[in-house]
């Protein structure tokens, strides 16, 4: 459970992605590095600022990735927030067949997309309501 809460709070440390990406593609990259193990990788495209240092940050994913591996994934809908704020469902099926759909946010940070943990910025909560 510590897995999927990892997982629909994230997606998504500090990436940095090319001007042109998008949020649907911010979300495909590091899911397809965890399928792999890859949480270094993951990392890279995460806003994450929930624990002190990026050693704990990976120690953390890592703890979470062998809890609750996943084996596959979807993108279901990517809704627009805002300008700067995206939601992205994801549909993930685990190693055990159990599936979930979990939302990633998505926030536009220096001209890039991140995946992260930070609070939409006030009156764009009732804008997921009205995209949903």
């Amino acid at each position: 459970m510590v897995g999927i809460l990892l997982l629909s709070l994230c997606f998504i440390g500090n990436a940095f992605l090319q001007d042109e990406g998008t949020p649907k593609e911010v979300v495909e990259s590091p899911f397809k590095a965890l399928i792999v193990g890859d949480v270094e990788t993951f990392a890279t495209y995460m806003d994450d600022d929930r624990l002190a240092s990026k050693e704990k940050q990976l120690e953390s994913y890592k703890d979470n990735l062998r809890t609750s591996s996943f084996i596959d994934f979807e993108i279901m809908e990517s809704n627009k927030v805002s300008d700067s704020f995206f939601e992205v469902i994801v549909e993930i099926e685990y190693a055990d067949g159990a599936i979930d759909q979990l939302p990633a946010k998505v926030k536009r940070i220096d001209n890039q997309w991140k995946i992260t943990y930070a609070e939409y910025e006030p009156g764009e909560v009732e804008h997921i309501a009205e995209a949903t």
